[in-house]
């Protein structure tokens, strides 16, 4: 039996009954609470999120049993053949195979983020139709997808990650090239955040602005933090220093510390390790991947906003301490088990002071961080003490200092 259902009716209904689920007041939720968890901004970005779930979901129940007119074009990629690798010349032939039962009505590649729109996909012996172009890399890290949009309607490719590097001197962490993953998780189903967007996304212009090749992502899942930290740790030939920054929620259980996405689904406390990105695994893959310098910055230590719908949680407040491999630093937006402020203005007190002090010359890190810590102290009244410990070598400047 066929069933004739189109993408677009499954995802409207899908979105409207998450939608309406969402937008009900919880019995232990404050109005203040409510307010802010349904303001507009949060509205657009959770309709999103479930609009790509549903996106996701259909594939996984229709793919099968639909009308074979009202399916999606199929995308296999033939070259790279890998989701991420490394390249020394600076033109890509890129190729795909593209698998469709309804006419072909468009074809798009996007390289960082940069849609090029009118991509031909040739009928080809082996595959159906093909995609078969040449594109221009940036120097370093380079994003790649590929949309087919067909009558059923629009398909996206996997992400290819492609690293271009022209062979270049040693260098050292002081002078050498910067790479940094920077995320920021706000549009939460349950206790979103006013902040973490703002301040990932003005951190990743600073750090743009001091050298640093910047990957950005805001109010992302599990899958796809998980993904852009594989691609940060598996591709390091030309980098020199990586630098990981966190805001948003995160959360402490049995000694370690998980990064909470914004599709966590945390019924109960042992839901943790499932739902939640540990912290450990970030520091084991800075570790193994061959960068001179790491650093770690978490503006991460806000209340646990799933502890009030547990049965028990062992309430142990912010992060716990962690050890630095060596040639690391870690910062923290505050001391080990205490919470952070998130803030009434555009930033948390924290990334407000750090951005400020990103902008100083010949800040040696350790002292940029000393007077962050001294900042925040004296804005907080000495409710907030920020944290960082060091097992680096030599020096590290962000801004560095005039000749």
């Amino acid at each position: 039996m066929k069933i004739n259902i189109t993408l677009e009716s499954y995802v409207q209904s899908s979105v409207e009954q998450k939608m309406e689920k969402w937008l009900q007041k919880n019995e232990h939720e404050s109005v203040k609470d409510y307010e802010a968890r349904v303001s507009d901004t949060n509205k657009t970005a959770v309709r999103k999120r479930f609009e790509e779930e549903a996106t996701i979901r259909y594939k996984e129940l229709f793919a099968k049993n639909v009308n074979p007119e009202n399916t999606l074009a199929e995308i296999n990629w033939q070259l790279p053949s890998s989701s991420s690798s490394e390249v020394e010349q600076k033109d890509l032939r890129i190729q795909a195979c593209v698998k469709s039962k309804t006419q072909i009505k468009s074809v798009s590649v996007e390289i960082n983020e940069q849609t090029t729109r009118g991509v031909s996909a040739v009928v080809n012996d082996g595959c159906e139709h093909a995609v078969n172009q040449v594109v221009t890399l940036n120097e370093g890290m380079n994003t790649i997808k590929i949309s087919v949009e067909n009558e059923a309607g629009k398909s996206v490719s996997d992400t290819r990650y492609v690293n271009y590097q022209a062979n270049t001197p040693e260098r050292t962490p002081a002078t050498g090239k910067r790479l940094a993953l920077v995320v920021g998780n706000a549009a939460y189903s349950v206790s979103p955040l006013a902040n973490p967007a703002n301040d990932a996304a003005d951190v990743a212009a600073k750090l743009k602005k001091l050298g640093f090749e910047v990957i950005l992502l805001t109010d992302k899942t599990k899958k796809q933090i998980e993904q852009a930290l594989d691609y940060f740790n598996n591709n390091t030939k030309g980098y020199d220093v990586a630098l990981f920054f966190y805001a948003g929620h995160a959360i402490q259980y049995r000694g370690k510390n998980y990064l909470i996405p914004v599709d966590a689904d945390m019924r109960e406390e042992g839901d943790i390790e499932y739902e939640c990105t540990p912290i450990d695994r970030v520091l084991a893959k800075m570790e193994d991947s061959g960068y001179k310098l790491k650093i770690v910055a978490l503006d991460a230590c806000r209340n646990n906003p799933f502890a009030r719908s547990w049965r028990s949680f062992s309430n142990t407040g912010g992060l716990s301490f962690m050890n630095a491999p060596v040639g690391t630093f870690i910062a923290y937006s505050t001391a080990p088990n205490e919470v952070a402020q998130d803030g009434k203005g555009r930033n948390s007190p924290y990334t407000a002071e750090l951005l400020k002090k990103l902008d100083v010359k010949c800040l040696k890190i350790e002292d940029l961080f000393k007077q962050v810590r001294e900042s925040v102290l004296k804005k907080t009244n000495g409710r907030q003490v920020p944290w960082d410990q060091s097992s680096i070598v030599g020096e590290f400047y962000f801004n560095v200092c005039e000749m």
